[in-house]
């Protein structure tokens, strides 16, 4: 078994899933953000997170500014809510049973930790349960 990094792993069981994929480039063009090139694929954790970091920087830089604060809140409030929350969920619960080391399960409860954070942060309701992976 492995606790694969990536959301469309979790969400139907295959990796590279157009479903999942197509709705992350739906948020990013949201955004106004190209996603990344490369080797990495869009629903990699790695690549949700500096998504939402950035979103998260142009809510603090926007400011006052309604229209682009509104707009990059609900982006960022439909990443984590939609896509992040319960990824992390599901890769933290299939990488405990992987009895990973220490340093693997705290990162993995430092994530969720701060994904409920970000989401309190964006005013979201409570998670909802997630099904095991």
């Amino acid at each position: 078994m492995t606790a694969h990094p990536y959301e469309s792993f979790y969400r139907s069981g295959l990796l590279m899933d157009p479903a999942c994929l197509g709705e992350l480039d739906s948020l990013f063009a949201a955004a106004g953000v190209e996603p990344p090139e490369g080797a990495v694929a869009p629903d990699h954790i790695s690549v949700e997170l500096e998504f939402l970091a950035l979103l998260l920087r142009g809510l603090v830089t926007a400011g006052g500014d309604g229209d682009a604060g509104g707009s990059l809140c609900a982006v960022a409030g439909e990443l984590v809510d939609s896509h992040l929350r319960q990824f992390a969920s599901a890769f933290r619960a299939r990488l405990a049973r992987l009895e990973p080391s220490a340093y693997f399960a705290s990162a993995a409860e430092v994530l969720t930790l701060a994904l409920e954070s970000a989401a309190g942060l964006l005013d979201l309701a409570a998670p909802p349960t997630a099904a095991p992976a």
